[in-house]
């Protein structure tokens, strides 16, 4: 008898993944541009969350030089991304929440070898956390897995989890992350 770990999920986490002069030029253009950041309302008559997600393309271009530094430091494990769409922008207040999702497409991309549907988050903040669940309900590892938020910490995994944030609970603090959707190659 052996034991065999089958159909994993892999993540992919990086600490001080970008310069911090980076991200602080794409958040400043964004909350310089509050015009285009709207509520969105965490189910009815819950607590909202603030996202410039649908207005994303408006951004989009600032975030090269941020996912240039990420793919050069996935290099080393023989992995890189290319970006979906455009990465959107979250902020999370002391009794906001978002609801479990799962973003994109899901699956093997079967016309690429090696290609796999990934989504992407960068916290901006040092509290809060991402929840994820397992697909697979007889993980020995338990249901969920819980993410905490850690300033310039990236966060790689495949699209078809469900993901969820819970409130912070901390009074006049704001919770910011950036995320995007993305196809991740890895070089076997």
């Amino acid at each position: 008898m052996f034991e065999v770990n089958m159909f994993p999920s892999k993540f992919f986490i990086i600490d001080d993944s970008v310069t911090h002069e980076e991200l602080m030029k794409v958040l400043n253009t964004i909350k310089k541009d509050t015009e285009n950041i709207v509520s969105v309302q965490s189910g009815q008559n819950g607590p909202t969350y603030k996202t410039n997600f649908s207005q994303a393309a408006v951004h989009g271009k600032l975030f090269k030089t941020i996912f240039k530094q990420l793919n050069t430091l996935l290099a080393s494990d023989q992995v890189s991304f290319e970006l979906l769409g455009n990465p959107w922008y979250a902020e999370y207040g002391e009794y906001d929440f978002h609801p479990p999702h799962v973003h994109s497409k899901v699956g093997i991309i079967t016309e690429t070898p090696n290609s796999y549907w990934y989504s992407g988050v960068i916290c901006l903040s040092d509290f809060g956390e991402t929840t994820f669940f397992s697909p697979n309900s007889s993980n020995c590892d338990g249901p969920i897995m819980k993410l905490p938020s850690k300033y310039n910490r990236s966060i790689l995994f495949p699209s078809n989890l469900y993901h969820y944030v819970t409130p912070h609970g901390l009074r006049d603090r704001t919770r910011v992350t950036l995320s995007f959707n993305c196809i991740l190659k890895m070089d076997l």
